[in-house]
């Protein structure tokens, strides 16, 4: 590649040779370390390798030198968006439109961003207007209108959803990603057959869809089908997001066999929630000839000391060698044969530390009317966060109960007015928020990791669900397969949490008289 040019090295790289092309590139900047156009093509190819931060650092170098180079901004805004840094990358795709950059690039970036930010109106007006714009037989709109369909569906506008979906499928059939969208439309309706079917068209044309797979064994799971649900949700860790997640060992995945006396190393790879609900089969695991060594979140650590069956407890796992086998906590149902709901343990099998629950007793203290925690939010950044929270201002009606309503609610200010105490100062990891909860005479929360805390302690404890509701909570039924203590409330229609807590108020009126 003696003398090689910008032109010959951008040749190998738009026929797909990545590799040739970068080595190209680093021989011309070895010659011409001031080579605008090499360093900027150096730098796709780090976004394309998967490297967002270096191609950001080289599209940052190349716009030092050619500061008004539309494209360059183009591509720096894919490489903040990459990175997470959403706002940044706003700024860069509007920069570029001002340069002069295809506008129907930057438009439909720019939606890309917006409803990444969860501002999905002014996304959704930027798809259809791109989408609007006269036909370009080297422009694929199709991601667009895909977008804008769960834009819409976002939205919980399931007709303008199931509309594009629909348009979508129109202009090309097998089109894996537009069935998978009109099957999430279905079951945000909880029309469950639909939706199966819808996913199983998608999977029918892409065996590899794994959003679809994952998708059908939620459904699975969602209507009861335990064995073919759990075996479906291990779809999970083929999604793109997810990919290199996992950590990796030099020993084996367990296959649930007896491990002789080994170690077995499992690790709470998903949300708080999970790590709480799944548990519970820890002991189990344990049962099969083997010592668990389990990896939890440093918020989680004090929550599990002492766990029955569980003999080392580490947060940084690389710490957790030697063990013989390893698996992820949300797969034991799996591993352990779990088929049916019947086969759940529901025994409570967390303890709050008693010197703790003492102290948020003495804290709450003695009155008129039983304590009653709240919890009307989860995290901001889950996906389904939209529809499981709760605004705190539609809470009001409880005050009425004659019940003490105390909150547990980090990150958020309780209304004023809405509750006699506020527990958060006093809770600094989910050790304290299980002594809490043992303080009181029952949590009300929505489906968030308080609910199944509550839950593995034995605690009373009602959860506010959205219509269509995670598929844990199965489907018309006040009871929980995963919690004995718990009842819940549904909404019977999309984002009416007004009949929820109209529905809560009376019940915890009644409790009170009760209690």
């Amino acid at each position: 590649m003696a003398g090689i040019t910008v032109e010959q090295a951008l040749a190998l790289h738009q026929a797909g040779d990545i590799d040739a092309a970068h080595a190209a590139y680093i021989q011309i900047l070895s010659r011409d370390p001031e080579q605008v156009d090499a360093i900027a093509l150096l730098g796709v190819v780090a976004h394309q390798r998967g490297r967002p931060d270096s191609a950001l650092d080289l599209f940052d170098r190349a716009l030092a030198k050619r500061p008004g180079a539309a494209a360059l901004h183009a591509h720096r805004c894919t490489a903040l968006s990459a990175l997470g840094r959403l706002e940044e990358a706003l700024a860069a795709v509007l920069r570029a439109d001002e340069l002069g950059f295809d506008p129907r690039h930057c438009r439909i970036s720019c939606a890309n961003i917006l409803c990444d930010l969860g501002r999905y109106d002014e996304g959704a007006a930027l798809y259809e207007a791109a989408l609007a714009e006269s036909p370009d037989p080297l422009y694929d709109v199709t991601p667009a209108r895909l977008n804008l369909g769960m834009a819409r569906l976002r939205q919980g506008e399931l007709e303008e959803a199931q509309k594009v979906f629909a348009e979508a499928l129109a202009l090309r059939p097998d089109l894996a990603e537009a069935h998978y969208g009109l099957g999430l439309v279905h079951r945000a309706r909880n029309d469950l057959i639909a939706a199966n079917l819808a996913q199983r068209a998608a999977v029918t044309i892409d065996p590899e869809f794994a959003k679809a797979q994952l998708e059908l064994g939620e459904l699975d799971l969602l209507a009861g089908f335990f064995r073919e649900g759990f075996a479906g949700y291990e779809w999970r860790y083929h999604l793109p997001h997810a990919i290199g997640l996992l950590p990796r060992f030099d020993a084996p995945a367990w296959d649930g066999g007896d491990l002789g006396g080994g170690t077995l190393f499992v690790y709470a790879e998903q949300g708080y929630g999970d790590s709480i609900m799944f548990a519970r089969f820890l002991p189990q695991a344990a049962a099969r000839g083997a010592k668990i060594a389990l990896g939890v979140s440093a918020p989680l650590e004090r929550l599990f000391q002492g766990f029955p069956g569980v003999d080392r407890l580490v947060t940084d796992w690389t710490q957790a060698a030697p063990f013989q086998a390893h698996a992820p906590i949300s797969s034991l149902p799996r591993l352990l044969g779990v088929e049916t709901p019947e086969a759940i343990p529901t025994d409570p099998y967390l303890r709050a530390d008693p010197d703790r629950a003492t102290h948020f007793r003495t804290l709450i203290g003695e009155g008129d009317g039983p304590a009653v925690g709240l919890v009307w939010a989860g995290r901001p950044e889950h996906v389904n966060d939209a529809r499981r929270s709760i605004p705190a201002a539609f809470l009001g009606p409880l005050t009425l109960s004659g019940a003490r309503l105390v909150s547990l609610q980090r990150g958020a200010e309780p209304p004023l007015g809405l509750v006699s105490l506020d527990l958060t100062p006093e809770l600094e990891d989910f050790a304290d928020l299980a002594a809490a909860i043992e303080a009181l005479d029952l949590v009300v929360t929505v489906d968030t990791a308080a609910a199944h805390l509550a839950g593995a302690l034995g605690k009373p404890v009602w959860i506010l669900l959205p219509f269509a509701p995670d598929w844990r909570w199965r489907l018309d039924r006040a009871d929980s397969d995963w919690h004995a203590s718990a009842t819940l409330f549904r909404q019977h229609n999309p984002g009416d949490w007004s009949s929820v807590i109209r529905a809560v108020g009376d019940q915890l009126s009644s409790f009170t008289q009760r209690a």
